[in-house]
């Protein structure tokens, strides 16, 4: 199997050619940046470890929260149906803004951001690219803005 590293600033095309590359020749591409979002989703071990690091200021406040209606209406639904996912859905999402605010403000912070989740979007890619492995992939490419730093 071949592994092709994809790098690149902001903005310089990345996501096109990974999707051009998908789409018209039906390579596996591992995202790192679509691995770290789905990796801070809340109740995610990620997630867990960005608000214990950094504290619940991180955390979009319920009324800010894209689901919003589950802060309102956790108290009365709790009764119907009570399996881990539901308490997953009630955490709050990290506010990304706030978020880089803090951690772009302060080069200790980004540091202690860039080990942690390096450290777990690693990890991810290397049980997907053991996937690709065992599932005989010829080619994929691997889309990682960092790659090189």
């Amino acid at each position: 199997m071949k592994i092709v590293g994809l790098t690149g600033g902001i903005a310089c095309g990345k996501s096109t050619v990974s999707a051009h590359l998908a789409r018209k020749h039906n390579i596996t591409i591992i995202d790192a940046d679509k691995i770290y979002h789905d990796l801070i989703l809340p109740g995610k071990p990620l997630y867990l470890d960005l608000v214990k690091e950094f504290g619940p200021e991180i955390l979009q406040e319920p009324s800010s929260a894209t689901s919003s209606d589950d802060f309102s209406s956790s108290s009365s639904s709790s009764s119907s149906s009570s399996s881990s996912g539901d308490s997953q859905s009630q955490l709050p999402p990290i506010d990304r803004r706030k978020f880089a605010a803090i951690v772009f403000s302060d080069e200790a912070k980004r540091k202690r951001l860039n080990k942690i989740s390096h450290a777990a979007v690693g990890r991810e890619m290397v049980k997907q690219i053991l996937i690709s492995f065992i599932c005989l992939e010829s080619l994929i490419v691997l889309d990682v803005p960092l790659l090189l730093e």
